[in-house]
């Protein structure tokens, strides 16, 4: 192939200062995210971005004129990772999934073959075969897809943009979040429907309800207590309808532990099924608003913007609307001449607001001149030699404020095992 010699205009561009300055004309430049939000986090599940070779091969190759390279955060499409985007004589070419340092010299590879063609005829150099299937577009005026570089198109069913969530969980206190936080969401977000499994009682009901509604929604969350055991009643149709539509699925545990059962029928990326648990399982009204947000994004390929899954108190003494250290209940609820009642419940209540049934308790026992000392925690499984950490809160100067204790939180102690033998001790 013959090289061109490519004559460079002057560009004088005329700095605040009064100083001209010469600002030498590139034919591209070469974009990687490296410090973004997933591309390149390891610890969320994306191979690490390879910054040293992209710069030795951009150094190596002498194109710091010809071609500027620019490592730094977020260029998008998050739901790609590991993205790379170039710029070269007026089109752009994006790459993702750039995880391996092969396809790192490809992309060199084919910047050096486009920089040997003259830039007036500008034929489309064809992609070295590593990178046909690893580009995408992401601009309405982008030309990339009409003056296709040899790739084949492929046929995608077209999103309805009604299409949205399904949204399977077991615990009211989901539904209660959800719905303290739909109304929040811009006009265009994608639907959300949610429905409680228990209130299912054959599965004839179930198979008729995901008939009706499983068209609805193009991405399908399932939160299940106890595994696939916890939910008998058409969970295997759940998956199989979602496989024959084409649904993305996700199901996590309910409980405090991973369910890799679970993950495996899921068809999503593993990071975006462990992203959608911490989500969950740290509860709250904003961790649920953003979930939906983050999964719109991921899933739907929307822009809505969402924050990372925030770690809530597990533990807590409640009173009012707000948490109070011991210390500070103590000082101002404590009355050393009355008798104290200790009151438990689950942590997901105070997370969501659903604390009228503790503030009716609270303050009967205070009406019967008692001290209410009411503690929150996520199970009482959380235990330390056997004792429920959250029992720790009842305790001072090595004894136990209340005389009496109310647990809202029936037998949720130990866990009974349907298939096997059940463990002994709390269980």
């Amino acid at each position: 192939m013959t090289k061109h010699k490519i004559t460079r205009r002057p560009n004088r561009v005329l700095r605040p200062d009064g100083r001209y300055i010469n600002v030498p004309l590139n034919r591209g430049q070469l974009l990687v995210c490296s410090t973004g939000c997933c591309c390149g986090i390891v610890e969320r599940g994306f191979a690490p971005v390879p910054t040293d070779q992209y710069h030795n091969e951009w150094e190596g190759r002498k194109l710091r004129n010809k071609v500027h390279l620019t490592q730094a955060g977020c260029l998008g499409p998050c739901p790609l990772s590991n993205v790379t985007t170039l710029f070269f004589d007026g089109r752009f070419i994006g790459f993702q999934g750039i995880n391996d340092p092969k396809l790192v010299t490809a992309i060199y590879d084919y910047i050096e073959a486009m920089l040997e063609v003259d830039p007036e005829e500008s034929p489309m150099v064809p992609l070295p075969k590593l990178l046909e299937e690893r580009t995408f577009d992401y601009f309405t005026w982008s030309e990339v897809s009409a003056q296709s570089h040899q790739n084949t198109p492929v046929e995608e069913e077209p999103f309805d943009g009604d299409a949205g969530f399904l949204f399977l969980t077991q615990a009211d206190t989901d539904l209660l979040a959800l719905s303290q936080v739909q109304p929040d969401y811009p006009e265009d977000f994608p639907p959300i429907f949610a429905e409680n499994l228990n209130r299912f009682r054959t599965e004839a009901e179930f198979v008729d309800f995901l008939i009706r509604n499983l068209p609805k929604a193009q991405v399908v969350v399932a939160r299940i207590i106890g595994g696939q055991a916890g939910f008998r009643l058409g969970f295997d149709t759940l998956v199989r309808m979602c496989r024959e539509q084409n649904k993305d699925l996700i199901c996590v545990s309910g409980t405090a532990d991973l369910d890799p059962e679970l993950t495996a029928v899921s068809n999503v990326p593993v990071p975006v099924i462990h992203d959608t648990y911490a989500y969950l399982t740290h509860s709250g009204k904003d961790n649920i608003s953003n979930m939906f947000r983050y999964l719109a994004d991921n899933l739907l390929i929307t822009a809505f913007g969402s924050d990372l899954p925030t770690p809530q108190p597990r533990h807590g003494i409640y009173k009012a609307g707000r948490t109070y250290t011991q210390a500070e209940w103590l000082q101002t609820e404590y009355d050393t001449t009355k008798a104290t009642v200790g009151v438990v419940f689950y942590r997901s209540h105070w997370l969501t607001g659903n604390t009228d049934f503790v503030d009716a308790i609270i303050n009967e026992i205070k009406a019967q001149g008692m001290n209410a000392l009411a503690v929150f925690t996520y199970s009482l499984k959380d235990q330390t030699d056997g004792w429920p950490v959250c029992f720790e809160l009842f305790e001072h100067n090595n004894d136990y404020l209340p005389d009496v204790l109310i647990s809202t939180m029936s037998f949720a102690a130990g866990k009974i095992d349907r298939d096997n033998p059940t463990q002994a001790g709390w269980n």
